[in-house]
């Protein structure tokens, strides 16, 4: 991408999106609870419902929505980080 076809703020957008921050332990907990929320509607989906195309649609649309409701606690909040002087 060349920097002449960038709008301000791209770039920080791109680090939001493609730089690794390390979680806050309140995030990770939140994240665990998420995957268990998942886990159990999904063992509900296949228990409950028959084998078929709607069946797996159901347990991708629920992996893409903890996909995105991580992305959204990982991206949008601004991780405290201890900045200790030495």
């Amino acid at each position: 991408m060349s920097e002449g076809y960038m709008m301000p703020g791209d770039r920080d957008a791109l680090d939001t999106i493609y730089v690794h921050k390390p979680l806050a332990q309140g995030q990770v907990e939140r994240i665990n609870e998420l995957n268990a929320m998942a886990a159990a509607f999904s063992a509900a989906i296949l228990r409950l419902c028959p084998p078929s195309r709607e069946r797996v649609t159901a347990l991708a649309s629920i992996e893409t929505a903890v996909l995105w409701s991580t992305e959204a606690i990982r991206r949008n909040e601004v991780v405290a980080r201890n900045l200790s002087s030495t």
